[in-house]
Parts: structure tokens; sequence; C-alpha cells
């Protein structure tokens, strides 16, 4: 698969090629984002060198919390989206906040179910 940019609209066609994948790709897909997240994030967009240092940076357990957010989205093709601005604002701070409103079930048969929405949001 290529690499898309890191912008909303590269986000939102990384999601549209992920969703066309076969289940058994998309599952595969969500597992190696739920396991490491930063290397999945790296593995599908063209990050400049600063933005790949900044996500080396970044805790680790924040990652994971995020991979486990964005992989249950993928499971289950919830909406899924990177709200980012196209350039940094006055401030040299960054904010990245997950949003994730999912409601999930699951029952002794191994079975579950999602619904809701994922919405990575970054601001300066």
């Amino acid at each position: 698969m290529e690499k898309f940019p890191f912008t909303s609209e590269g986000a939102a066609e990384l999601v549209a090629a992920l969703y066309a994948l076969p289940d058994a790709a998309l599952q595969a897909e969500a597992a190696e984002a739920n396991a490491d997240f930063s290397g999945w994030l790296l593995k599908h967009f063209a990050f400049e060198a600063s933005q790949v240092a900044y996500l080396g940076s970044m805790s680790q357990t924040l990652l994971s919390f995020m991979g486990t957010q964005v992989a249950m989205a993928m499971r289950h093709r919830l909406k899924l989206e990177l709200i980012k601005p196209l350039n940094k604002g006055l401030r040299d701070s960054k904010l990245i906040e997950t949003k994730s409103k999912i409601d999930a079930d699951g029952g002794a048969d191994g079975e579950e179910n999602a619904s809701g929405s994922v919405t990575v949001e970054i601001s300066y």
C-alpha cells in the first residue's frame, strides 16, 4: 500500500483504502496498528523528519491507547478521522487528542460488536 500525506485528506484516503480491503486483510492491519501503532503510522504515512522525531518522543502509553482505539474502529469499519490543520499555529506547542466515542459489547462466544467513531485531533 502506498504512503499517504499526513493530512486530514491523506488520512481519509488511507481509511478508504483500508476499508476497501477484504475483511481478513483489514483485520491484519488492525492487529498491526494495535501491536505497534507508531510503526503502523510510519508504514502508512509520508512523514517529515521532524514528525518522525516527534512520534519517537511521544508517550508509549498514549501511543498504545491511540492504537487500541484506531484498531477497534478499523476492525468494525467505524468512522475514523484525523483533524489536522495544514499549517502550524503561532504557538510552538502541539496538542494531540484522541476522541473516541465507541460503544462495544461481546459475549461468551467471542463475538465482538462496536459502533461509534474515533477522531484524532491535532492542534497548536
